[in-house]
């Protein structure tokens, strides 16, 4: 799915964007290990793409299948993930902004926002209970702390994993280990994501009309959960912003490209691939044999050390009974 979409990241086709953008999900961390868990992440992830997909069709050509296209993908965002309205009304007023203006098309997508705005005022009212009314929970087991802010970007540009659950409260403690240099922290972390954010800074600088979607889209997501994230009102931890993941890599790819020095793009690329591959082949901190505490794997593994009997009984309590209508 990242292939097509990356493919029309530019003002052309490009097959080399479409491969970047799908050899760097081969090899993301990020994807490797949510795709090793029954979780609706690695669906979101494919629903993220499959929008943007759309959403680049329908900016480039607004027409009445195109737009038919982006609600339904929009709907499907929406079904899957509990803040994805969030996601898809950034995106709606994106393509309604950047899209190529037509008369039509303009008539057309402001009926179905029209549309949009009264099915999501049920999803409003939820929005301000969860906000200003008490009786509504709030996702307090993991405070927020200004740290995450760097983590959400390792986790989603380097191979080292940090913020799946709970992130540790210093960015920059990390790299140090008893007062030493941590060499790997700086390795596996340091030098991907430098390379990343100068991908990123590129590919922004860029600033066409894909880039500057994507770049909305991306910023009005990322802020409103971090807004609701002080407020303690939800985590700020990166898979919860997936949506928004498909966007960067697009726009990394896209600075990456245009870059002039043809052997410059290759070294970067070079680097960062195979920094990735080795961590993830060879670290014990590896995507594939990470384990969240909090997972369900974890009780599956006592049952086999237990050696459960036909006779026994085993009953989990995940959470207070009255946290969930579950």
């Amino acid at each position: 799915m990242m292939f097509f979409a990356g493919r029309n990241i530019g003002k052309k086709t490009s097959d080399v964007a479409g491969i970047s953008c799908a050899l760097f999900c081969a090899i993301s961390s990020f994807l490797i290990y949510f795709s090793q868990e029954v979780r609706i992440y690695s669906l979101l992830f494919f629903l993220s793409a499959l929008h943007f997909y759309v959403a680049l069709k329908t900016l480039d050509n607004p027409s009445k299948k195109n737009c038919i296209f982006f609600v339904i993908s929009a709907l499907l965002v929406m079904l899957e993930h509990t803040i994805g309205f969030v996601f898809v009304f950034f995106s709606s007023i994106g393509v309604i902004f950047f899209a190529n203006k037509n008369a039509k098309f303009k008539k057309f997508l402001v009926n179905s926002f029209l549309i949009a705005l009264i099915a999501f005022i049920p999803v409003g009212i939820f929005l301000y209970n969860v906000m200003f009314n008490q009786q509504y929970f709030s996702q307090w087991w993991a405070p927020f702390s200004w740290a995450k802010l760097a983590f959400f970007f390792s986790d989603l540009f380097t191979p080292h994993l940090i913020n799946i659950t709970n992130a540790p409260p210093s960015f920059l403690q990390m790299a140090f280990n008893n007062g030493d240099l941590n060499f790997g922290f700086i390795l596996f972390v340091f030098i991907p994501l430098g390379i990343a954010f100068l991908c990123l800074i590129k590919g922004v600088l860029n600033f066409d009309k894909n880039i500057k979607y994507f770049l909305f889209v991306s910023l009005g997501v990322y802020l409103t959960v971090f807004v609701a994230s002080v407020f303690g009102k939800i985590l700020f931890l990166t898979k919860y912003l997936i949506e928004i993941y498909p966007a960067l890599i697009m726009i990394a790819i896209s600075g990456l490209l245009s870059f002039k020095d043809k052997n410059f793009k290759i070294v970067l690329s070079t680097v960062y691939c195979v920094l990735s591959l080795f961590f993830i082949f060879t670290s014990k901190y590896s995507p594939v044999n990470l384990v969240r505490g909090e997972g369900h794997n974890i009780p599956i593994v006592m049952l086999d050390v237990l050696e459960k009997k036909e006779s026994d009984k085993v009953m989990f309590l995940y959470y207070p009974k009255d946290r969930f209508s579950k």
